[in-house]
């Protein structure tokens, strides 16, 4: 149980990083090869790494392997932060996406 537990959380750690990295390519002008629903996704992949947790979200695993559901933050706070799903994010949200990263 231990050992699955370091797995776990060794893996939520790998995985925040090629968030970070895959979201990082993103500044400095490259948006403009991005659709909407890739940067929707980028944005929560983005909100879902700032929770230090395992259950931001319902589709989330919790550390016995079982999915969050109900016990996400996301259903705890009835929505708005963290974001989970596309339709969390507006186009709005989108396109001030691209402003503050220099997208086009």
């Amino acid at each position: 149980m231990r050992s699955q537990k370091a797995i776990l959380i060794l893996s939520t750690a790998l995985i925040s990083l090629s968030y970070s990295l895959s979201a990082s390519a993103i500044v400095g002008g490259a948006c403009d090869k991005y659709t909407d629903n890739e940067i929707r996704q980028i944005m929560i992949d983005r909100s879902k790494a700032m929770y230090r947790g395992h259950c931001p979200c319902p589709d989330d695993m919790d550390e016995d392997g079982v999915r969050c559901g109900q016990n996400s933050l996301f259903h705890k706070q009835r929505g708005g932060e963290p974001y989970c799903f596309l339709g969390d994010i507006s186009k709005g949200m989108v396109t001030n996406f691209r402003f503050y990263n220099k997208c086009p």
